[in-house]
Protein backbone atom coordinates (compact mmCIF):
# COMPACT_ATOMS: atom_id res chain seq x y z
CA UNK A 1 0.00 0.00 0.00
CA UNK A 2 1.29 3.46 -1.17
CA UNK A 3 2.18 6.33 2.01
CA UNK A 4 0.44 8.97 1.80
CA UNK A 5 2.44 11.48 -0.17
CA UNK A 6 -0.87 14.40 -1.44
CA UNK A 7 0.62 17.69 -2.28
CA UNK A 8 0.35 20.57 -0.64
CA UNK A 9 -3.76 21.88 -0.44
CA UNK A 10 -4.07 25.03 -2.43
CA UNK A 11 -8.02 24.99 -2.73
CA UNK A 12 -10.31 27.66 -0.52
CA UNK A 13 -12.92 25.68 1.72
CA UNK A 14 -16.00 26.55 -0.68
CA UNK A 15 -14.17 24.34 -3.69
CA UNK A 16 -13.20 21.51 -0.71
CA UNK A 17 -17.06 21.05 0.32
CA UNK A 18 -18.41 21.41 -3.33
CA UNK A 19 -15.97 18.44 -3.88
CA UNK A 20 -17.20 16.72 -1.14
CA UNK A 21 -20.83 17.25 -2.43
CA UNK A 22 -19.78 15.47 -5.69
CA UNK A 23 -17.68 12.90 -4.01
CA UNK A 24 -20.07 11.75 -1.83
CA UNK A 25 -23.05 11.58 -4.82
CA UNK A 26 -20.24 9.91 -7.47
CA UNK A 27 -17.52 7.81 -5.73
CA UNK A 28 -18.08 7.18 -1.89
CA UNK A 29 -19.71 4.47 -2.95
CA UNK A 30 -16.87 2.50 -4.17
CA UNK A 31 -13.92 4.88 -2.60
CA UNK A 32 -16.05 4.85 1.03
CA UNK A 33 -16.16 8.29 2.58
CA UNK A 34 -13.57 10.75 2.31
CA UNK A 35 -11.73 8.20 -0.27
CA UNK A 36 -10.69 5.52 2.04
CA UNK A 37 -10.55 1.79 0.64
CA UNK A 38 -13.68 -0.37 0.61
CA UNK A 39 -13.50 -3.80 -0.04
CA UNK A 40 -11.06 -3.89 -3.41
CA UNK A 41 -11.30 -0.31 -4.41
CA UNK A 42 -8.30 1.97 -4.38
CA UNK A 43 -7.47 3.95 -1.08
CA UNK A 44 -7.70 7.69 -3.43
CA UNK A 45 -5.82 9.10 -0.73
CA UNK A 46 -2.69 7.30 -1.64
CA UNK A 47 -3.00 7.60 -5.70
CA UNK A 48 -0.22 9.66 -7.27
CA UNK A 49 -3.00 11.33 -9.32
CA UNK A 50 -4.01 13.68 -6.59
CA UNK A 51 -0.69 16.08 -8.24
CA UNK A 52 -2.23 16.27 -11.21
CA UNK A 53 -4.99 17.68 -12.28
CA UNK A 54 -4.58 16.52 -16.19
CA UNK A 55 -4.02 12.69 -14.61
CA UNK A 56 -6.46 12.54 -12.54
CA UNK A 57 -9.32 13.66 -15.18
CA UNK A 58 -7.70 11.04 -17.59
CA UNK A 59 -9.32 8.27 -15.03
CA UNK A 60 -11.78 9.68 -13.90
CA UNK A 61 -13.25 11.64 -17.38
CA UNK A 62 -11.11 9.27 -19.87
CA UNK A 63 -11.36 6.28 -18.57
CA UNK A 64 -8.13 5.45 -18.81
CA UNK A 65 -8.31 2.77 -15.44
CA UNK A 66 -11.40 1.39 -17.40
CA UNK A 67 -9.80 -2.12 -17.85
CA UNK A 68 -9.33 -2.39 -14.24
CA UNK A 69 -13.33 -1.18 -13.10
CA UNK A 70 -12.81 2.38 -13.34
CA UNK A 71 -14.97 3.47 -16.27
CA UNK A 72 -15.48 7.02 -17.49
CA UNK A 73 -17.51 9.56 -15.54
CA UNK A 74 -17.41 12.24 -18.46
CA UNK A 75 -21.28 11.69 -18.94
CA UNK A 76 -21.88 12.91 -15.47
CA UNK A 77 -18.90 15.01 -14.18
CA UNK A 78 -17.14 18.05 -15.74
CA UNK A 79 -13.68 19.02 -15.56
CA UNK A 80 -14.37 21.72 -12.97
CA UNK A 81 -16.28 18.66 -10.94
CA UNK A 82 -13.07 16.63 -11.00
CA UNK A 83 -11.00 19.20 -9.72
CA UNK A 84 -12.99 20.10 -6.87
CA UNK A 85 -13.25 16.36 -6.45
CA UNK A 86 -9.64 15.97 -6.64
CA UNK A 87 -9.18 19.09 -4.09
CA UNK A 88 -11.83 17.12 -1.96
CA UNK A 89 -9.65 14.14 -1.39
CA UNK A 90 -6.29 16.49 -0.82
CA UNK A 91 -7.38 17.56 1.92
CA UNK A 92 -8.63 14.47 3.33
CA UNK A 93 -5.62 13.21 2.81
CA UNK A 94 -4.04 15.85 4.60
CA UNK A 95 -6.77 14.97 7.84
CA UNK A 96 -6.05 11.69 7.47
CA UNK A 97 -2.30 12.13 8.11
CA UNK A 98 -2.99 14.22 11.18
CA UNK A 99 -4.94 11.63 12.44
CA UNK A 100 -3.83 8.57 15.04
CA UNK A 101 -5.01 6.16 12.88
CA UNK A 102 -3.07 5.53 9.52
CA UNK A 103 -6.71 5.33 8.11
CA UNK A 104 -8.07 8.41 9.33
CA UNK A 105 -10.73 9.50 11.06
CA UNK A 106 -13.61 7.11 11.79
CA UNK A 107 -16.46 7.83 9.35
CA UNK A 108 -19.20 9.21 10.61
CA UNK A 109 -17.75 10.79 14.29
CA UNK A 110 -17.30 14.43 14.60
CA UNK A 111 -13.66 15.81 15.94
CA UNK A 112 -15.50 16.63 19.36
CA UNK A 113 -16.80 12.98 19.83
CA UNK A 114 -13.57 11.32 19.37
CA UNK A 115 -12.25 12.82 22.77
CA UNK A 116 -15.49 10.70 24.23
CA UNK A 117 -14.84 7.39 22.35
CA UNK A 118 -11.47 7.33 23.78
CA UNK A 119 -12.37 7.58 26.87
CA UNK A 120 -14.66 4.84 26.87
Amino acid sequence: QRPFAPPEETAGEELIARGGDIYSENCAMCHDVGGMARSSFPDLRRSPMLHSAEGFDNVVLGGALADRGMTSFAAMLTAEDTEAIRHYVISQTHIAMNQQSPFGPPPDVAPEDIDEVEEN
